[in-house]
């Protein structure tokens, strides 16, 4: 009878080493590579990485219904606030405040002067919410990043 590879295999002999010290760890270029696949999570519809799908938290969205009652609960909030458009909600840690924004269905340079005046009163309001009773610092920080990034389109389009 030949002998099979089995029988002269030192690891999968009787009296040979175990396994698990042959086995050598992943190398760095492989984790890497795991960590670009995408996988689909069946509890959130949503694709994560191979190598956190682990650990994410799934965040399910809201179903159509829990979306329109929100909506309505909204709406409601909304009208019967003391302050037009902001809603102030306790939630046990870090108060939330929601502001109404319009969705402008017009670019500004074809708008009303009534229309301006109502988009600039809810950026103020909405940058006064944000940076804690500030807007100025807010603004001169906007003004700044502008500047940068006009200095860098100019430096991209001279030539070499």
């Amino acid at each position: 009878m030949a002998a099979t590879g089995a029988e002269n295999c030192p690891c999968c002999s009787d009296d040979g080493p175990l396994l698990s010290s042959r086995i050598r760890p992943a190398s760095n270029l492989i984790l890497l590579l795991l960590a670009d696949i995408l996988v689909h999570c069946v509890s959130c519809s949503r694709d994560v990485t191979a190598d956190t799908y682990e650990v994410h938290k799934c965040t399910p969205s809201l179903t159509p219904d829990e979306e329109r009652e929100a909506v309505v609960l909204l709406k409601k909030a909304i009208s019967t606030s003391t302050e037009k458009g902001i809603i102030h909600l306790a939630t046990g840690g870090t108060p939330m405040t929601f502001i109404q924004v319009t969705k402008a269905r017009n670019p500004t340079t074809s708008v009303s002067s009534r229309t301006v005046k109502m988009r600039c009163s809810e950026m103020q309001t909405m940058q006064s919410i944000v940076s804690g009773g500030e807007p100025s610092a807010l603004i001169q920080n906007k003004v700044l990043a502008l500047n940068d990034e006009e200095r860098s389109r100019k430096q991209a389009s001279l030539p070499p």
